[in-house]
Formats: C-alpha cells, sequence, structure tokens
C-alpha cells in the first residue's frame, strides 16, 4: 500500500476530512489521529465495501509538554 494511495482515499472521505480540519484547529504540536482512522479506510477500500465500517471513536495523540494538565485533556475530549 502507498502513502499516495492512502493519502487520496483520505482526501476523498468528507468525514476524515472534517476530523482532520478539527485536529488541525486545535493548534496541538505533536499530533496525529490514529487506529481505526485509517485502518478502517483502507479496509474497507481493499475490501471494496459498499458502505464504510462505522468509526466509534477517533483517536487523537499529542504531547505538549508545555499543558500537563489533565483538565486541559478533558477539554479537547469535547470538541
Amino acid at each position: 500500500m502507498k502513502k499516495k494511495q492512502i493519502s487520496e482515499w483520505i482526501a476523498a472521505d468528507p468525514l476524515r476530512m472534517e476530523a482532520l480540519a478539527i485536529a488541525r484547529s486545535l493548534a496541538l504540536p505533536d499530533w496525529c489521529l490514529a487506529a481505526g482512522f485509517v485502518r478502517n479506510l483502507v479496509w474497507d477500500k481493499l475490501h471494496r465495501f459498499a458502505t464504510p465500517t462505522v468509526l466509534n471513536d477517533i483517536d487523537l495523540i499529542y504531547f505538549d509538554a508545555e499543558q500537563t494538565d489533565p483538565q486541559r485533556d478533558r477539554e479537547i475530549e469535547t470538541i
């Protein structure tokens, strides 16, 4: 699987593009969306599923050495 192909699939997926836009708007350092966000999309495309596998949640992973207060994490979770 090539990175370019996965990028094209993500770019064509409105839900994933919205999730990326929201994540970017948080201006967090060193972040990524992980787990099923990419895996489910690749699985669905490779198996030619007509209906996408539901994303029950989206894992936003980040590291911010300046903001270590657990309350900040809870605030981000509500967005």
